[in-house]
């Protein structure tokens, strides 16, 4: 988290197109064209506000909406925050397939 300037970043609901599978809970935050941050989880809502976790083999290909740029994709491992992928891409502006590596319960993106 300490590399985003947060104070620029807003919700953002349209970051994630599709391609999480059930059951998930998702959050996003964006300044767009410049930097998103992204949390997917995998469980299950019980009574009132609390989650029982899900653990399953995930990995997802997601669709994602972006600006035109150049762009560096981080996943990270949101128990130990180190960096499972890495990847540079270019984007021409639009929706694009996004795979996620493979995880138990959650992911993040950067």
């Amino acid at each position: 988290m300490e590399s985003f300037d947060s104070i620029r970043m807003a919700p953002d609901k349209t970051f994630l197109v599709n391609g999480v599978s059930e059951p998930e809970y998702h959050r996003v935050l964006s300044e767009p064209g410049k930097q998103y941050a992204a949390y997917i989880h995998h469980s299950s809502e019980t009574v009132g506000m609390s989650y029982t976790v899900v653990p399953g083999d995930y990995r997802e290909d997601l669709l994602i909406e972006l600006p035109a740029g150049r762009y560096r994709t981080d996943w990270v491992n949101p128990e130990t925050g180190t960096i499972v992928e890495s990847a540079e891409i270019v984007h021409a502006g639009g929706r694009r397939t996004l795979r996620t590596p493979s995880y138990r319960i959650d992911i993040a993106l950067r």
